[in-house]
C-alpha cells in the first residue's frame, strides 16, 4: 500500500511540475475544482485541503510559488 501511495504522489508531483509552470518559470500552477472536501475546498477566499497542502509542499521543495486556480472539472483536462 505504501508503494502505491508513493507512486501516486510521485505522479502527482511530476504532472504538476511538467504542466504547471507559470510564465515566469517560478510559479507552479495547480488547476482544481475546489468542491471536494477534504481534498480541496474554500475556507474564506483561500483554497485549502489535502491536495493544496501537498502541492504547497511540492512547490516549496522546488523553490517555487504556488498558484491554485479553481475551475470546472471538465476544463482541467
Amino acid at each position: 500500500m505504501k508503494k502505491i501511495v508513493t507512486l501516486l504522489l510521485s505522479l502527482l508531483m511530476l504532472s504538476l511540475v511538467l504542466s504547471g509552470c507559470g510564465k515566469d518559470g517560478n510559479t507552479l500552477t495547480m488547476a482544481t475544482n475546489a468542491a471536494f472536501a477534504p481534498y480541496e475546498y474554500y475556507e474564506g477566499d483561500e483554497i485549502v485541503g489535502i491536495d493544496a497542502e501537498i502541492a504547497a509542499k511540492i512547490a516549496e521543495k522546488l523553490g517555487m510559488k504556488l498558484e491554485i486556480k479553481d475551475m470546472e472539472f471538465g476544463s482541467i483536462i
